[in-house]
């Protein structure tokens, strides 16, 4: 027998040795590897027992893939993956760790290499101890110590997670700040010492004040070629702040400076959190997702110098979530005033917007197309914007001249804070160009290679900073004509007259419906069975509330809740001899309106009349209303009396021959001539006067 033989366990067989030995070697941080490399050369020098034990070196096989790698989870785990495929070819006698926990930190995972390991009788060691996957007790055992890993790693989670907790909540945990702050020496959070970083910070939050939507304030600083600060490899340390990059704005990067309470002053901790459903010891690690304010940990108020206040922060996060569109949203585009503000009567569902053409919308509530729940209905959405346009002009009167002197305000404001931001950015660039110089000039010119290079900095800087100067200039010419005194007195007197302004046609739809969001919080809207009536109570911004009847269009006259009144009026009208004109007017005057919710006309009320079975007498001729003297004739009539030409009759007219008149009858004036008998024979004897000519 061997020396080695002899020094190996009892477990290890002939059959084993002449197999592969894998030794396994995994770290769970690279900051253990730094840190703790005692170890990492421990875990190495397992090769040296696999050597005593009889196995050569061409039959050991080292995997360190994973260092650096958390045993928590398979995934990500290359090192552990690789052990079990060489396991499954079935030539590995032995595989060899340090300690158990190294292979693995979650039952899941373990138990699968275990189970492998019986399945192709391979031994699993840790240090010096031999277990054998196939032997009850062994596995028994195996059992347990991976139980305890898992344990042991959730205990050593929660003590460092109880200590940040607590750290955090003395307002003393270091972590990574958002642009526009920064760590002080003291370990204090502090705004960014850069003017131009804080600029444009503030700018953010004042356009999303005027806007409302991220992807307002996106396209305000692309418009304005304003990008957003980054300071890089830094963790925001004054004491060793990384260079000052500037990136493009995005919809998540303004979302996130939005929505981060750190710029109201707040210092909080616990934002995000792994959900409570997932378990230790689930497959990956689970991801953190944004949790409701009432969840974080720790929220310490006006512990560092704030952009905003808290009350602005609160109502930014509100809009953000009013602009989702399952609930307010936003002003788009289309001629609709209330898309995402009104809410089903029956069921307090928001109600969707649905358009039919440009100009005919209609609100529906979700529940109607399902059937869900009684109550709720569909209604088109003219009336109801014309109601609440009427509601919202008569609000806005008293306010309308104090709103217009406040906008021209805002905008001078807005051209001075720009023109500040310009500045910097061109202070910036000056500072570059003249660091390129000094660096250029402070170089050896017969170093030629060197001085090469720094002279090409030199110019792209000087290039930079003359692209700045022009983009300036042209910015500036753009705003070289402020708002001159008359125009702001147009501006006032136009804010006299609210509605010429709101119908004007160099008003947007959109800016109508953002009028609208800013003093509508919601509008309750139910239509009274399958009548006309819907019932509308207006929730303003404040709190006060305004209730109204609107008629909505129907299918049917009908379906109108006065129809037997109404029909009842026009009979009335009609029995006293009035036309369809005159009962139409009358109609209107007393408030009553068609199916179609619009005024009466005369040809709708002459279709009612039809439906309805009222019919006028028509008489023969208009001639036969005259009620003609026994001396007056029509022209048919004496043209047949005297036996001539009705032309010849026309002729006499115009010449003044006869005594005749014009009389109306059914709209028609017809002519009437006065004629006796001696003016008879008067007449016939001018006829054949003209006759024998």
């Amino acid at each position: 027998m061997t020396e080695s033989a002899i020094l190996r366990p009892p477990k290890i067989t002939e059959r084993h040795v002449n197999q592969l030995v894998v030794v396994y070697v995994r770290q769970s941080t690279l900051q253990q590897l730094e840190e703790h490399q005692e170890s990492t050369r421990r875990q190495y020098a397992l090769a040296k027992r696999a050597r005593r034990w009889g196995w050569s070196d061409d039959q050991i096989l080292t995997i360190d893939d994973d260092l650096g790698t958390s045993g928590a989870s398979i995934q990500g785990r290359q090192g552990l993956q690789k052990l079990m495929q060489e396991v499954r070819c079935g030539h590995v006698g032995l595989i060899l760790a340090l300690e158990l926990s190294r292979y693995a930190r979650c039952c899941l995972d373990w138990y699968r290499l275990l189970e492998l390991c019986a399945q192709y009788d391979t031994l699993i060691a840790e240090n010096d101890v031999v277990y054998e996957p196939c032997d009850p007790n062994d596995r028994m055992l195996l059992g347990v110590k991976a139980t305890m890993s898992e344990t042991e790693l959730h205990i050593m989670k929660q003590r460092l997670e109880d200590g940040k907790l607590a750290k955090a909540k003395r307002g003393e945990l270091v972590f990574d700040v958002p642009r526009g702050y920064v760590w002080s020496v003291d370990e204090e959070i502090i705004k960014d010492p850069d003017a131009q970083v804080r600029r444009v910070i503030e700018l953010i939050f004042e356009v999303f004040e005027r806007r409302r939507t991220i992807g307002g304030v996106c396209r305000y600083l692309e418009a304005h070629d304003i990008k957003l600060p980054h300071r890089r490899d830094s963790f925001g340390h004054l004491a060793h702040l990384g260079p000052l990059e500037w990136h493009k704005a995005t919809n998540s990067a303004v979302s996130n400076l939005l929505r981060h309470p750190i710029y109201a002053g707040a210092y909080v901790y616990g934002r995000r959190q792994r959900p409570s459903n997932a378990g230790f010891g689930s497959r990956g690690e689970p991801g953190r997702v944004r949790v409701d304010q009432g969840q974080w940990l720790v929220l310490l108020k006006a512990n560092h110098p704030a952009y905003i206040d808290w009350k602005t922060y609160e109502r930014n996060v509100e809009q953000l979530e009013d602009n989702k569109p399952a609930v307010k949203g936003y002003a788009q585009n289309g001629q609709a005033l209330l898309g995402g503000l009104v809410l089903c009567g029956g069921c307090g569902w928001r109600m969707s917007l649905h358009y039919k053409d440009p100009q005919t919308w209609r609100y529906e509530c979700e529940n109607y197309k399902t059937k869900a729940k009684d109550g709720c209905r569909s209604f088109s959405g003219m009336s109801l914007d014309e109601l609440i346009e009427t509601l919202v002009l008569q609000a806005l009167e008293p306010a309308a001249i104090e709103m217009s002197l406040r906008v021209i305000e805002e905008a001078e404001k807005e051209r001075e804070k720009l023109r500040e931001l310009w500045e910097q950015k061109l202070e910036r660039a000056r500072y570059r160009a003249q660091r390129a110089f000094e660096q250029y000039d402070a170089v050896d010119p017969r170093n030629r290679l060197v001085a090469q290079t720094l002279e090409d900095r030199w110019q792209e800087a000087l290039e930079e900073e003359e692209r700045i100067r022009r983009d300036y200039a042209r910015q500036k010419a753009e705003w070289q004509t402020p708002l001159p005194g008359e125009q702001a007195e147009e501006i006032r007197r136009l804010a006299q007259d609210l509605p010429v302004l709101w119908h004007a046609e160099e008003t947007l739809p959109k800016e109508r419906q953002e009028i609208v969001r800013a003093i509508v919080d919601e509008i309750h809207a139910q239509v009274e069975g399958e009548t006309e009536r819907l019932r509308v109570e207006v929730h303003w911004a404040g709190g006060d509330r305004t209730a109204a009847i609107v008629q909505r269009p129907v299918q049917s006259w009908k379906q109108l809740s006065y129809y037997d009144e109404l029909v009842d009026r026009i009979s009335r009208l009609f029995e006293a001899g009035k036309s369809d004109a005159q009962i139409s007017e009358r109609l209107n005057e007393q408030g009553y309106r068609t199916a179609e919710a619009r005024p009466f006309t005369r040809a709708a009320l002459t279709s009612l009349r039809y439906n309805l079975g009222l019919k006028r007498a028509q008489s023969s001729k208009p001639t036969d209303l005259l009620n003609l003297a026994e001396d007056e004739w029509t022209t048919d009539q004496l043209a047949e009396r005297l036996q001539m030409p009705r032309a010849s009759l026309y002729n006499w007219i115009r010449s003044q021959k006869v005594n005749a008149e014009k009389r109306a009858a059914q709209k028609r004036k017809i002519w009437v001539i006065t004629a006796d008998q001696a003016e008879l024979q008067r007449l016939e004897a001018l006829r054949e006067q003209g006759t024998s000519r």
